[in-house]
């Protein structure tokens, strides 16, 4: 244990925090999630409320503070529950671990290993236990055991447990609040509140937490039954977001701009997680401002024509010429409708660029000598394309003859385009 790698070290191998993205002006658009893990922000103990702080210890290790990194009682506990005359051990039985021993679980053993109870992986979390209470203090343990810790509902940390759960910082918990955290590590999947077969269990661990408060004298009996009367509220699920196809746009970059060797991922971390657990601070290019006028935009003119035209979608990016800057960038008409696949990209789909293209043919026209008042036929077309004739058609199926470079622009007209190009010549794009 001479050569253990320090926790910071260790956790910042694995996963520093979330990442989150701002637009130009500071202005919060989306925190992103990595899916497996969950939010992670991690705090100094000092930004964490002392009643978070004093329940945890009562809860999960009473004796933390004087203990060696095991707590005696907890393993004596577990030792007579587990015991069995036929049974492989107490080592593979359940309880006893101290808040040291947790934190070494989290941070030090392999994901698919934690639950292992075998006697191999009981030793090594107990060696590097001690030597971590050896060479640490109680508070900076206690900081980082409360950074690390799943809270269930996408929550590691007390931090991103507090924010997910109630809206504040950890350093807001009320004492109802900091008790119902509390309670459950224990069995997350039992105790998390806001599932709904989940409330009565929740508000009895509560209940069980305070006692332990009161038992281990950090409140009185009065305030544990004010905090267990307290009715609590909590966040909606669902993760606030902005602009959302730009930050998923961004995230897609920054991995590649890290493939690339353009920045070095913190720790040991993948390019593939960078941006999920790096815990960057993402200040981007887009407004919005601008943003929410182009948001509108999208949505009046399409509502406005939608019967007329049967089109049910739209896009627009803002680039600010010179810079290449992107200010706004709506990828669909509203991210969050299925009848539309509204969390496609439209904008950076692999689609045809359709009449896009068509003012870079009239520009490349125009380089070769041709003038807005220039004519280009506008009539039925057939080409030759591998062997096989393919009709180029009018949106409306008609045709105006000969008409003006300007008109063929300005209506959008298919045909004139075409013929554009094979007279310009494909290869001068």
């Amino acid at each position: 244990a001479h050569d253990l790698l320090a926790p910071e070290d260790a956790i910042a191998n694995s996963a520093i925090g979330t990442s989150i993205a701002y637009d130009r002006n500071g202005e919060y658009l989306y925190e992103y999630i990595d899916r497996l893990g969950g939010l992670r922000n991690p705090v100094p103990l000092e930004e964490i409320s002392q009643y978070m702080i004093d329940a945890t210890v009562s809860t999960e290790d009473a004796s933390f503070y004087g203990n060696p990194g095991i707590n005696f009682k907890g393993l004596l506990r577990a030792a007579t529950e587990n015991l069995t005359p036929f049974g492989p051990g107490f080592f593979e039985g359940s309880g006893g671990s101290s808040i040291t021993q947790q934190l070494v679980k989290n941070v030090y053993i392999e994901p698919e290993k934690r639950f292992d109870r075998r006697i191999e992986r009981k030793v090594k979390e107990t060696v590097i236990a001690l030597e971590l209470k050896r060479k640490y203090s109680d508070d900076q343990i206690l900081e980082w055991y409360l950074n690390t810790i799943d809270y269930l509902n996408f929550s590691f940390g007390v931090e991103a447990a507090s924010q997910r759960y109630f809206g504040v910082s950890a350093k807001e918990l009320t004492l109802a609040q900091a008790a119902m955290l509390a309670g459950i590590p224990q069995a997350p999947g039992l105790y998390s509140p806001v599932v709904p077969d989940n409330v009565e269990r929740a508000k009895a661990r509560q209940r069980e937490v305070l006692n332990l408060m009161v038992k281990h004298s950090y409140i009185t009996q009065a305030e544990a039954d004010e905090a267990a009367a307290e009715e609590l509220t909590y966040e909606k699920s669902g993760f606030f977001i902005q602009a959302p196809h730009f930050v998923f746009y961004v995230r897609d970059e920054l991995q590649k701009m890290c493939e690339k060797g353009m920045f070095d991922p913190p720790g040991d971390l993948s390019c593939e997680k960078v941006v999920s657990q790096g815990g960057l601070r993402i200040t981007t290019s887009v407004d919005m401002g601008l943003q929410r006028i182009g948001e509108g935009i999208i949505e009046s003119i399409i509502s406005s024509n939608e019967e007329r035209f049967l089109g049910h979608n739209g896009a627009i990016v803002a680039i600010r010429s010179g810079t290449g800057e992107i200010l706004t960038y709506v990828g669909s008409r509203d991210f969050f409708r299925d009848d539309i696949d509204g969390q496609v990209d439209i904008i950076s789909a692999e689609r045809s660029h359709g009449s896009t293209m068509k003012p870079f043919t009239y520009l490349t026209a125009f380089e070769q000598g041709w003038v807005p008042s220039t004519l280009v036929r506008d009539a039925p077309l057939k080409l030759d394309v591998g062997g096989s004739q393919v009709s180029v058609n009018n949106w409306n199926k008609r045709y105006l003859g000969n008409i003006t470079v300007r008109k063929a622009l300005s209506e959008s007209v298919n045909v004139s385009a075409v013929n554009t190009v094979m007279e310009v010549g494909i290869t001068e794009f």
